[in-house]
């Protein structure tokens, strides 16, 4: 991965292989390659990617917000996959 990849596309890429992730999951698997992310980071980003149509954030449950990709984006990537 490169060095500067934008927020966007790695939470777009982590949707991609992993599915829809709790809010926690998701900044979690981000931290890998980006220590210093925090949640406030993720949420600006999952706010300007649920604008642009690409992501869909449930209202907060137990675990946190619920993060999937919008049927937009599975249809760019891989068809008919879910998980």
């Amino acid at each position: 991965m490169k060095p500067h990849t934008p927020i966007f596309h790695l939470i777009v890429d982590a949707l991609k292989r992993k599915g829809t992730l709790s809010d926690s999951e998701l900044l979690k698997a981000l931290k890998e390659n980006n220590e210093g992310l925090t949640m406030e980071d993720l949420y600006d980003a999952l706010m300007r990617l649920e604008v642009r149509g690409l992501v869909y954030v449930s209202g907060t449950t137990r675990s946190g917000k619920t993060v999937s990709l919008t049927g937009a984006e599975l249809g760019s990537g891989s068809k008919g996959s879910t998980k």
